[in-house]
């Protein structure tokens, strides 16, 4: 694996790492969400450190250049990444429509009440 390569993922699993930890520090981002991302930058940094287990992957897998391996598990990371978003966001979208709903009804049955109330 070329020594580009290798520094250049050192280089982005730093920049990730940064970027998650201020982001906690920040509460931009919770705990539970950013260990995907930091378990991403420990990976970096070991297949960055022991290129042979890239190498190892190539011959099993069928494909010819480090590279292009790397960038293919980093696009598959980052698709699982986003799936796991978007179940997230999908179970969250479903508790604020029931919230909403809940909320809606409560402040229908109060208003109703003090009409009647008003009434008598």
């Amino acid at each position: 694996m070329p020594i580009l390569l290798r520094i250049e993922m050192i280089v982005l699993a730093l920049i990730i790492a940064v970027v998650v930890i201020v982001s906690i520090n920040r509460k931009k981002l919770m705990i539970q969400y950013s260990l995907v991302w930091l378990v991403l930058v420990v990976a970096l940094v070991v297949v960055a450190g022991f290129p042979q287990i890239i190498f190892a992957l190539c011959t099993i897998f069928g494909i010819q250049t480090p590279s292009n391996l790397i960038y293919l598990l980093g696009l598959i990371a980052l698709l699982l990444i986003t799936f796991s978003q978007s179940r997230i966001l999908s179970k969250q979208t479903e508790r604020i429509k029931f919230l909403t709903q809940s909320v809606s009804i409560e402040k229908y049955q109060a208003e109703k009440k003090e009409n009647e109330d008003h009434d008598e």
